[in-house]
């Protein structure tokens, strides 16, 4: 746990700022957390050295570049060329690289790097420099109260199976959690955050919906490494594992709560 918190502080103390500065540091940061996420689910599927792997890498490059210079103008030819360009792999080097691969190198690149790219296009918005931080507390915060929720007062399994940790109640003190801390920051930015009608009903609305779609985010990255037996993307964060260990949840809440910012603009 000691571990877990430090690395954790870091993790918060290097995101603050990169979030604050908005722009090439943003962009540039979430290139690098995509790449990786994208490269710990190859590996995951053993395909991170191989041929549609290095495309998807580019690809994702080339996204991140597309969102921060030309304002995502060229965003749908680039997540349809990477479709084109992995079928064309399997053609060239037929029958060496399998339909299959081409698919879970597709995966992962949405998975890791398209979904998570929302957090720098709520980052742009208008007021989007208070808005960002939605993301979190609909994710970390719901997952630090859903975890002291079910240590303290979880007896009923959720998913015995697939995590059989996880309580209603654990669920439950997530949501309720997450929903009391965006009310307090409503409060604190109430004169900064001028895009809704009512930032006391906006933000709470934001909160409960992007924190259920959390916990399945977590479900999901979980459900990919019990299938493929292992316990962690990878060790690179010290207690928390890899980067979609740490980053599940925020890759899955992250369009969620900038569709919901854009419905409920004032």
């Amino acid at each position: 746990m000691k571990q877990r918190v430090i690395s954790g502080a870091i993790l918060a103390a290097v995101l603050i700022p990169v979030l604050l500065l908005g722009g090439y540091i943003t962009s540039v940061s979430l290139a690098i957390v995509s790449i990786i996420g994208i490269f710990e689910l190859l590996r995951v599927f053993k395909l991170e050295k191989s041929l549609p792997a290095i495309v998807s890498y580019v690809a994702c490059i080339l996204y991140y570049l597309n969102l921060a210079i030309l304002d995502g103008v060229y965003s749908y030819i680039i997540i349809i060329g990477l479709f084109i360009a992995l079928l064309i792999c399997v053609v060239l080097k037929y029958p060496g690289i399998k339909t299959g691969e081409i698919a879970l190198a597709y995966f992962s690149f949405i998975y890791a790097g398209i979904l998570l790219s929302f957090v720098y296009n709520i980052r742009i918005l208008n007021e989007g420099i208070y808005l960002v931080w939605m993301i979190f507390i609909s994710s970390w915060i719901c997952d630090t109260c859903a975890y002291f929720s079910g240590v303290f007062l979880g007896k009923h399994k959720a998913f015995p199976v697939l995590s059989p940790k996880k309580t209603w109640e654990g669920c439950a003190g997530g949501i309720i959690g997450s929903v009391l801390v965006s009310l307090i920051y409503a409060v604190i930015f109430n004169d900064n955050i001028s895009v809704f009608d009512n930032i006391y009903i906006a933000l709470p609305v934001i909160t409960v919906v992007s924190a259920v779609i959390s916990m399945f985010g977590d479900l999901a990255a979980s459900a990919i490494k019990r299938e493929y037996g292992i316990k962690d993307y990878s060790n690179l964060i010290p207690g928390h594992g890899g980067i979609m260990d740490r980053f599940d949840s925020v890759i899955f809440v992250a369009p969620v709560v900038y569709f919901m910012i854009v419905f409920l603009m004032a």
